[in-house]
């Protein structure tokens, strides 16, 4: 088995936002949601992880059956991370990379054929490869690196945040990669949160090139037009988001999840309801065009980082800080 030293700083490479991750341990919650009349909330949940170790990137199956996610493991040899899935119906969790090297960021690929990971070897490279459901390893997929989040374009491409070089002040690059080699940089000082936007045919990712001097933003890219757009603000001290299958940005804030409309939607919910009801329900829970949605406290008092949701949004994942 492949030693890893320093594990901290296995998480740095992958990906410089993670400093946190560092003192601070996080466990994974599942949230069964239910919406009635216009309202969502909280029916059941379930702690899946309750470990000292790094348990973090959610991911839910196509058919929203299974969640995806990376747990640290601690051998006699040291530390490293390998891919696990819940079923979520059956109510157990399995290892499926089960190896000598650390994956991370699972992903279902687009054609339907498995999955992708980031796999380190054993230099230290970070690496896209094919993971088969059943765990098996099939190939190394592209040949940029090093590699931290990615998402599936079509069956042939991905988005990727490839990571820069402090040192030599190269910034972390938002890159179209394609199977047949080719990379394009799309952007540069990215986020960690690469999505499809539902419904859109476009795709989300986060931006921040003056951190200390302005706030981080929400972009959007069109692989048609090969266009970006800013979407909206973040708030402050948020890194990560995801979508709703409505197409609503959502976030976790303070110990609740926040959420984002885009204009099409919010209009749509006006046009039907008493305007001055929803902005008067709307100004004490509304930062920067956010509103509170719903109250994790009860579960995740200290707050939490990454989430994803279904496609069916019957369910949401947590990582939440302990």
């Amino acid at each position: 088995m492949m030693r890893i030293s320093g594990f901290t700083g296995l998480l740095l490479l992958l990906v410089s936002q993670c400093v946190h991750a560092q003192s601070t341990k996080e466990n994974l919650w599942l949230f069964s949601l239910e919406n009635a009349s216009g309202h969502t909330k909280i029916t059941q949940a379930t702690k899946l992880t309750d470990t000292a170790g790094y348990s973090n990137q959610p991911h839910f199956s196509v058919d929203g059956s299974k969640l995806y996610y990376t747990q640290a493991l601690t051998t006699d040899e040291g530390q490293q991370t390998d891919v696990f899935v819940y079923d979520i119906v059956r109510g157990f969790h399995t290892n499926l990379s089960r190896s000598a090297t650390s994956e991370y960021s699972p992903t279902p690929r687009f054609d339907g054929s498995g999955l992708s990971v980031i796999l380190v070897d054993s230099d230290g490279k970070q690496w896209l490869w094919g993971l088969a459901f059943d765990g098996t390893k099939q190939a190394r997929l592209f040949q940029a690196q090093p590699v931290g989040y990615h998402v599936w374009i079509n069956e042939k491409a991905v988005l990727a945040f490839v990571l820069g070089d402090a040192q030599n002040n190269e910034p972390h690059t938002l890159q179209r990669l394609s199977l047949n080699g080719s990379a394009v940089i799309i952007d540069q000082d990215i986020g960690a949160s690469l999505w499809a936007i539902p419904g859109k045919g476009i795709f989300s990712y986060t931006k921040n090139p003056a951190p200390e001097s302005q706030p981080s933003t929400l972009m959007g890219w069109d692989p048609d037009g090969n266009s970006g757009s800013v979407l909206t603000l973040l708030p402050d001290n948020v890194d990560y988001m995801a979508w709703t299958p409505r197409g609503e940005a959502i976030i976790v804030k303070g110990n609740a999840i926040w959420r984002w409309k885009p204009e099409e939607i919010y209009d749509s919910e006006v046009s039907t309801t008493n305007e001055n009801e929803v902005e008067d329900s709307m100004l004490a829970n509304t930062v920067n065009g956010w509103e509170k949605w719903l109250d994790i406290g009860t579960y995740c008092p200290k707050g939490g980082s990454r989430l994803h949701m279904s496609q069916n949004g019957t369910y949401l994942a947590v990582v939440c800080q302990e």
